[in-house]
């Protein structure tokens, strides 16, 4: 999952700088922005990774995804608890 993160943070700041100047045009930089949506939902993803049943990082709400996504911003379900 956070190989995925990583991954994911990495191919957005290629994006945001191949995005950057005024040789971009409008259709290329609505190309960007799927690209970026599409990471986006992949991070949330991996956010919602499952071992033995429980979501990792919900704290101790790991019977729920602790992740979801409403349009483009990710709201964080899980709690501050730690996994005993």
């Amino acid at each position: 999952a956070l190989g995925t993160v990583g991954s994911a943070l990495n191919q957005a700041k290629s994006l945001a700088q191949t995005g950057i100047g005024t040789n971009v045009t409008p259709a290329e930089r609505t190309a960007l922005a799927d690209q970026v949506a599409s990471l986006i939902q992949a991070v949330a993803n991996a956010g919602n990774s499952q071992y033995n049943g429980r979501y990792l990082f919900g704290g101790s709400f790991g019977t729920s995804p602790p992740f979801s996504l409403l349009g483009n911003v990710v709201r964080y379900n899980g709690d501050g608890q730690a996994l005993q």
